[in-house]
């Protein structure tokens, strides 16, 4: 993996200093999830955090008609603690950085609830989410645990760790107010949110397992080690159309090292030289790691490019004043082929015959 979401800044903040592609492609929108607005995530590696609580914001604008600001550091908080001990069960023998995946978020909000950005920005210290000092850290204290062949986290080790979550991060209130009305992070997620994390579904598309079932993805930010459901290509792109077609976003998991990945000019495309892609292709590159697997977005929709080709919609989390496109970008079919590992959506947002085949009632 050549960069990780804790390195984007520096990818930021070099584009400005180099060369620039020019874009001659305009875009004409078809349609658009509702969504929330922009976030930045800055010198974090909380990508996944970002994209997956703006994903479920979007499913609470469908759900509720309610727009909501969800706190992302709430949750990148929690799952720290599931990281770590995940990370001393299983004796070091698991990846440990600050990164994640969708269901590291639908984890939280089902054990520890959830609670607005106003009530927890998570910028205690930084103004800004700055967090090398924090994971260093977090990552010398487990690895001291480790040393001592510790199993689990004791209440002092939990509340060492809770002193460096809190300086840097700020202390979690044990009760918010939304809407006139006051809450825990657990009521919250319980009573007006009614996210139901079993409901929602992550799909990829690798022949290396069996079609129509369930694996766990070789995918190092999988720390969890939670299944994937797997479609044939045809029927995994189909899933994604008619996912927005009706209503419903994604969380999108993939690839964003490509040279043709220009977020400057807010455009993700692939040379002529690697398409087609087929199954095969797809599986080749996922294979000998060419696509990586180091970025979490949200897919809201679909759009006309001006060289007559469609294109696919994407909020990104790295601030409104990074790109061309105040921080959305456009990416063709073929990159969304080839470099999206996966996706999470809605149960509902699956095509009825393949959610038979994938047996999810």
């Amino acid at each position: 993996m050549r960069k990780t979401c804790i390195l984007f800044l520096s990818l930021l903040l070099s584009y400005t200093l180099i060369a620039q592609k020019t874009n001659t492609i305009t875009w004409q929108n078809e349609m658009v999830i509702p969504h929330t607005s922009i976030k930045d995530q800055y010198y974090s590696g909380t990508c996944w955090s970002f994209a997956s609580l703006s994903f479920l914001e979007s499913e609470i604008i469908r759900i509720q008609q309610d727009s909501i600001d969800l706190s992302e550091m709430f949750v990148a908080r929690n799952s720290y603690f599931n990281k770590i001990n995940e990370y001393l069960r299983r004796k070091g023998d698991n990846y440990f950085t600050p990164g994640g995946q969708v269901h590291d978020v639908l984890k939280v909000i089902s054990e520890n609830g959830i609670m607005t950005e106003e009530a927890y920005s998570g910028l205690a210290y930084y103004t800004k989410h700055y967090h090398p000092e924090l994971d260093t850290l977090v990552k010398q204290k487990t690895e001291k645990l480790l040393e001592v062949k510790a199993t689990g986290i004791t209440s002092q080790d939990m509340g060492d760790y809770c002193q460096a979550f809190d300086k840097f991060l700020g202390e979690v209130p044990e009760k918010f107010s939304y809407k006139g009305q006051t809450y825990t992070p657990q009521s919250f997620a319980k009573e007006y949110l009614k996210i139901k994390s079993e409901e929602y579904i992550t799909i990829t598309s690798y022949n290396h397992h069996p079609f129509y079932q369930g694996f766990v993805l070789e995918d190092p930010f999988n720390w969890l080690h939670q299944k994937y459901q797997n479609l044939p290509l045809n029927e995994w792109q189909e899933t994604i159309d008619y996912a927005l077609k009706n209503g419903y976003s994604l969380a999108w998991n993939g690839d964003v090292t490509e040279e043709t990945f220009e977020y400057e000019n807010g455009i993700a495309h692939l040379p002529s030289t690697l398409q087609p892609i087929t199954q095969e292709t797809r599986q080749q590159a996922f294979a000998d790691t060419s696509t990586k697997i180091d970025h979490v977005m949200h897919l809201i929709g679909k759009a006309k490019g001006s060289d007559k080709k469609t294109y696919y919609y994407i909020k990104n989390s790295w601030g409104m004043d990074t790109n061309n496109l105040s921080g959305y970008l456009y990416m063709s079919v073929p990159y969304l082929l080839l470099k999206t590992t996966s996706f999470t959506v809605h149960k509902e947002g699956i095509p009825p015959h393949i959610r038979k085949k994938l047996k999810i009632e």
